[in-house]
């Protein structure tokens, strides 16, 4: 048997729960009904809680079109739009750079062992042999 249901109790039930019976608890469900059929005091308190859900259930907002979301991004203080050339442009510049210097680094390795082979040897003897040339033709 389901207790005694009072004009308090109702009231409390559409404030916690609402105006739709279904969302109320299973156990103070029946009580309630009853006393909306019996009371028109009742019945007006449940069609000010209906008003207030209807208020409450509010649509969906609609998604921003793109035009509103480019204005409320310029307008923001300080906001900095990136167009999308500009921010595909960071893509491309920072690999290469990375690959220019990897490419930079491994061709200075590459070249530094044939530089470091010479040792010049070749230069004393051709720079010494031209010398004896000189004297040659400079002494009498």
């Amino acid at each position: 048997m389901s207790p005694a249901m009072t004009r308090e109790r109702l009231q409390a039930l559409t404030a916690a729960y609402g105006a739709d019976p279904a969302r109320w608890p299973a156990s103070e469900r029946d009580a309630a009904l009853r006393l909306l059929d019996a009371s028109p005091d009742a019945e007006a308190l449940l069609r000010e809680a209906q008003a207030l859900d209807m208020q409450l259930a509010l649509p969906e907002p609609a998604a921003p079109t793109p035009a509103l979301r480019a204005a409320l991004l310029r307008s923001a203080p300080g906001a900095r739009v990136v167009g999308w050339r500009e921010a595909w442009s960071w893509r491309f510049a920072l690999p290469a750079l990375a690959l220019s210097l990897t490419l930079g680094i491994g061709m200075g390795l590459a070249v530094a062992p044939v530089a470091q082979a010479d040792d010049g040897d070749e230069d004393v003897l051709t720079l010494a042999q031209l010398d004896d040339d000189y004297t040659e033709f400079t002494e009498p």
